[in-house]
This record gives structure tokens, sequence and C-alpha cells, in this order.
């Protein structure tokens, strides 16, 4: 089955953004245990951050991931941030188009902000750090 990848327009995000789609972007935060900030619809609303949405052919929504650009000190980066869906195996590929996304916007690079299995789908990629956590 064929998916395709949708940059969700700022001005549209209302229309998808109540049931599955906010589910699959809070199963993002909630598996780096940080709550969903409560502004985050206004964020997409406005485009500060973006919305990307992995459908089928009938408009089942499978999968969402969320962007933002930052200026770093060396040039502008692209950040994949909260993602949640099924089927990885099969949307994983459409990272291509946020990379020419992000060079169209002006970014030197896509960084990926996630699980440390990421590392394993996501090729092209690098570990160049590490998040350390000591609970006491």
């Amino acid at each position: 089955m064929e998916l395709t990848l949708e940059c969700i327009p700022p001005e549209c995000v209302s229309r998808i953004w109540k049931g599955p789609v906010s589910d699959l972007i809070d199963a993002g935060f909630a598996a780096s245990d940080v709550p969903m900030p409560d502004d985050l619809l206004e964020q997409l609303r406005y485009g500060t951050r973006l919305l990307w949405a992995v459908a089928t052919p009938d408009g089942e929504i499978v999968a969402a991931m969320l962007t933002q650009i930052f200026e770093m000190r060396s040039g502008k980066a692209c950040k994949m941030l909260e993602c949640g869906g099924s089927r990885l195996e099969d949307w994983a590929k459409f990272c291509d188009h946020i990379e020419q996304y992000a060079k169209v916007e002006g970014c030197d690079r896509v960084l990926v902000v996630g699980r440390p299995g990421w590392s394993r789908v996501l090729h092209g990629f690098k570990v160049t750090s590490v998040t350390l956590e000591k609970r006491i």
C-alpha cells in the first residue's frame, strides 16, 4: 500500500488535530516522558512548529511528526521532533522529504531528537550526543 507524506499547512492544522493526529503526537511526547505543551496547537497554527502526516490512499493517518527550525550558532537546523505512529518500516523513507524541505528553508542539517532506536532506522544519521539520566 502506497503511503504519502504531507506537511500540513498551519491554517489547516485545526481541521485534523483532534483525535488520531493529536494522539500520535502525544505518544511521541510520552515516549520521551515529556508532557505535550498546552500551547502546541497554537504553535502549529502559527507555524512555529510544523505538523507532518503520513496517510494511506483512503486518508487514514498512520503516523505524525513535528519539525521545528532553529537558528544555531553555526547555521540553521531543522529538528525532527515528536513522532508517533505505526508501520515505521513503510514511512521512515520520508525523511528524505523533510531533508529537502530543510534545504529549501536554508538549513545545513537535520537533527533527530528521539529514542536511541531511531539510529537503527534512520540511515545516514550519526549519533553525536547522548542524554544520560540517573534516577535517585
